[in-house]
């Protein structure tokens, strides 16, 4: 059988009508210090279960670099400079793909105050800056040419499909 369970109102801290008794008094500067070391370490442990380890970030960087090997026999075999180009380029686009995976971290959206703190410990370059960027309009761009490849002559089939490969 089940036993009924009273629950306290809540209150604001400000709230006069509060009792005094339920407010929890404050921590001495020694007790917030404790407080926060192990709220720190609690987060640092659940970081750790996000950050992929070694044999994901193998699986997730073949997959690229796995793709890449597709555009080869079109590489190769090609007599049209266009489709040259393109696998060239879609080459390209899927190398970065794997260079992003493996040494440019992913970041989630920062605070005002975070980012200030970020901003003064990690310089960022160029690459990591604008790589991912370039990266996506590469995609776009070779996305839309593939449609000009469709129907054309001289191109193996499924070309075209390729194409989307990068932006897959």
């Amino acid at each position: 059988m089940a036993t009924p369970h009273l629950r306290k109102t809540f209150h604001y801290p400000s709230d006069p009508s509060s009792d005094e008794e339920t407010l929890s008094p404050s921590l001495s500067s020694r007790e917030q210090e404790v407080l926060i070391a192990k709220l720190r370490h609690e987060n640092s442990e659940r970081n750790d279960e996000y950050i992929p380890t070694t044999k994901t970030q193998r699986i997730l960087l073949a997959i690229p670099l796995i793709a890449s090997t597709l555009y080869l026999p079109a590489l190769l075999t090609s007599r049209l400079p266009a489709v040259y180009l393109l696998s060239l380029l879609s080459m390209t686009s899927l190398l970065t793909t794997a260079y992003t995976l493996l040494f440019i971290p992913a970041s989630a959206p920062l605070t005002q105050n975070q980012n200030q703190k970020q901003q003064q410990q990690q310089p960022t370059t160029p690459v990591e800056k604008y790589l991912p960027s370039m990266n996506g309009l590469l995609t776009l761009i070779l996305a839309l040419n593939s449609i000009g490849f469709k129907d054309r002559r001289g191109v193996h089939e499924g070309f075209w499909v390729l194409c989307f490969a990068p932006g897959g």
